[in-house]
C-alpha cells in the first residue's frame, strides 16, 4: 500500500478524526466502537483524497489492519461475528 506503508506514517495523520481516538487510546489503552469508526473514516478519506479512483482490495485492508494493530496494540485484527452470537 503506497499511502500508509508503515505505522509511523499512520501516526502522522493529522486528521481530527484520527487525533481524538489516538489521544483517547494513549490515556485508556483501548478504543470504543465510535473511535474505530473515526479511524477507519480518516484513513479512507485520506486514501481517497490522494487517489479518488483508487479501489481498495483485500490486500489493502489486510495491510491497513496490520498497521492499525501496531499503532493500537490492544486491538485485534478481526472478529468473526458468528462466534459472538
Amino acid at each position: 500500500m503506497d499511502i500508509f506503508p508503515t505505522e509511523m506514517e499512520l501516526m502522522r495523520l493529522n486528521r481530527f478524526d484520527f487525533r481524538i481516538p489516538f489521544a483517547y487510546y494513549k490515556i485508556n489503552q483501548s478504543l470504543e466502537e465510535h473511535h474505530r469508526m473515526k479511524i477507519a473514516r480518516a484513513i479512507i478519506h485520506t486514501i481517497m483524497e490522494h487517489d479518488p479512483n483508487r479501489s481498495l482490495g483485500k490486500r489493502d485492508f489486510n495491510h491497513l489492519t496490520g498497521i492499525i494493530v501496531k499503532v493500537f496494540p490492544t486491538e485485534i485484527p478481526g472478529t468473526d461475528r458468528k462466534s459472538v452470537v
